[in-house]
Order: C-alpha cells, then structure tokens, then sequence
C-alpha cells in the first residue's frame, strides 16, 4: 500500500507544466482591461452630462394648525355580545318542519318559532 502511494506521489510530480521564462507576456489583457476602464469613464460621462441635476419639488403654503380646527374620529374594533341568551328546547319528538326565525333574530314573548311534525 505504502508503494503505491509513493509511485502515484511520483507520477504527480512529473505532471508539471512547462514554462518557457523568455516566452514574450501577452498585451491583451492590459489592453481589455484599460479599454473597459476607458468605456465605462464614457459612460459616467455621458450619463452625468445627460441625466437629471436634481429632484422636482412642489412648493406649497404651510399653516399653524390650531386644536379647533381638527374633526374628531374614533375607529375601533372589537366584538358585540348579547346582553342575554336563551336556549330553546321543546317538549316533545319530532321532525322539524318549519322555522320562523334565523340565528340573531329578535323573538317577543310568546312568538312561534317553527313547528315539529
């Protein structure tokens, strides 16, 4: 196991790129580079020429406002409870046929609300 592992560490170390030192340097990428400098020194230039100096304002009239002259608003929100409830039974079985009433409805004494078959 230990040999393999140095013959492998031995054919990475011949894996090397060769690099010949008097090989000239390329100028392309100076020059990419100094023309995207230069394009985008044109196109701040033309959008600080071009573009809007300043923000439009309104001007308006401003006025001392005194407590009289505000109109009073109360918003609130909450829930309505019944001051009271009545559960309704009856005395004997049956179907029911008809209801008079719908769930909320004010009922008086007395008042029939549906009948049982």
């Amino acid at each position: 196991m230990a040999d393999e592992v140095r013959s492998a560490s031995r054919d990475l170390s011949a894996l090397r790129i060769q690099r010949d030192p008097n090989r000239p340097r390329s100028k392309a990428g100076w020059i990419l580079v100094l023309l995207l400098l230069a394009s985008a020194a044109a196109v701040g230039g033309w959008a600080w020429r071009n573009g809007k100096r300043g923000v439009e304002v309104e001007v308006g009239l401003v006025r001392l406002v005194g407590s009289g002259d505000v109109g009073a608003f109360l918003s609130a929100g909450g829930y309505i409870l019944p001051d009271r409830k009545a559960d309704v039974s009856s005395r004997m079985f049956g179907t029911l046929e008809w209801v008079g009433i719908e769930v909320g409805s004010k009922v008086k004494k007395g008042e029939i609300i549906g009948r049982i078959a």
